[in-house]
C-alpha cells in the first residue's frame, strides 16, 4: 500500500502544479484581454482560443482530483442502494468499470490525435491543435489510475475512503 500512496502523491503534486499553471495562465490571459479590449479596442484573438483549451484542461485535471477524493459524478445506483457489507464488494467492480471506460476513452482520444495530426489542423498561425489535445489521453489515463488505486484500496481494506 505504501508504493501506491507514493505514486498517488507524486501524481497529485504534478496535477496540482498543472492546475495552478493553467489557471494562472488563464487568469493573466483574460486580464490582459480585458485591459487590451478596453484600452486599445482589441486583444489577441489566439488567446481566446487558448482559453477554451484551458477550460478543457482544467476540467479533465479536476476530474482526476475528483476521482481521487471520491467526489466524482457516479452513475452506480446499485452501489448506492446496497447495504454497506454488499457495497464493500461492489465498490471495487464499479471502480474497475471506470478504469475500463477511461482507458477506452484514452485510446479513442489517441486515434483523434492521430487524425488531427494527419490532417494538420491549425489552431492559430502555424501552431497545430495536436499539443493541446494531449490532455484527453493523459486526463483519462490519470482518472483510470485513480480509479484503479481506489479499487485496490477498497478491495484490500474494505474502506471506501482512500487515506491521504
Amino acid at each position: 500500500m505504501n508504493v501506491i500512496r507514493i505514486i498517488d502523491k507524486i501524481v497529485l503534486r504534478i496535477i496540482e502544479g498543472a492546475i495552478i499553471f493553467v489557471l494562472g495562465f488563464m487568469l493573466l490571459g483574460q486580464l490582459y484581454q480585458a485591459i487590451a479590449r478596453n484600452a486599445w479596442g482589441g486583444g489577441i484573438e489566439s488567446l481566446d482560443i487558448l482559453m477554451r483549451y484551458g477550460v478543457v484542461w482544467l476540467g479533465l485535471l479536476g476530474g482526476v482530483i475528483a476521482m481521487r477524493t471520491g467526489n466524482q459524478i457516479r452513475i452506480d445506483l446499485m452501489t448506492k442502494l446496497s447495504p454497506p457489507k454488499v457495497r464493500r464488494w461492489l465498490e471495487p467492480f464499479t471502480s474497475l468499470a471506470t478504469v475500463v471506460i477511461c482507458l477506452l476513452m484514452a485510446k479513442a482520444s489517441l486515434s483523434m490525435i492521430a487524425s488531427e495530426s494527419a490532417a494538420g489542423t491549425k489552431l492559430f498561425g502555424e501552431h497545430t491543435v495536436v499539443p493541446f489535445l494531449w490532455i484527453y489521453p493523459i486526463g483519462f489515463s490519470l482518472i483510470a489510475l485513480q480509479a484503479l488505486i481506489r479499487s485496490i484500496y477498497t478491495a484490500v481494506t474494505g474502506k471506501f475512503e482512500v487515506p491521504r
